[in-house]
């Protein structure tokens, strides 16, 4: 960050951290959080045992990521698709010829 466009920053935040409409403003939408997560960890009868089967799901998926590209792989050649890796963006992508 240049050194002007800190100096704003700092300016800025300093003027906003006491005003009083602004905390307002976040105390409501905060609050609003708040709920949001409670309604959505009481849709699970046991939010812990949830969490616990996602962790595992990710584990298992990515001890088994190689076995999965490779299905990908073997999809893409048997549908006429073209998958490929562009490294320098970190994408994926898959285009099917039809």
């Amino acid at each position: 960050m240049s050194t002007e466009k800190a100096k704003k920053f700092q300016l800025d935040a300093a003027r906003v951290a006491f005003d009083e409409k602004h905390r307002k403003t976040i105390r409501f939408n905060m609050g609003k959080y708040y709920a949001a997560v409670a309604k959505g960890k009481a849709r699970y009868e046991s939010f812990e045992a949830t969490r616990d089967k996602a962790a595992a799901i990710k584990r298992h998926t990515l001890e088994h990521l190689s076995e999965y590209l490779q299905l990908v792989g073997t999809y893409c050649r048997r549908c006429n698709c073209i998958y490929h890796t562009d490294f320098s963006r970190k994408q994926r992508q898959i285009h099917c010829q039809k």
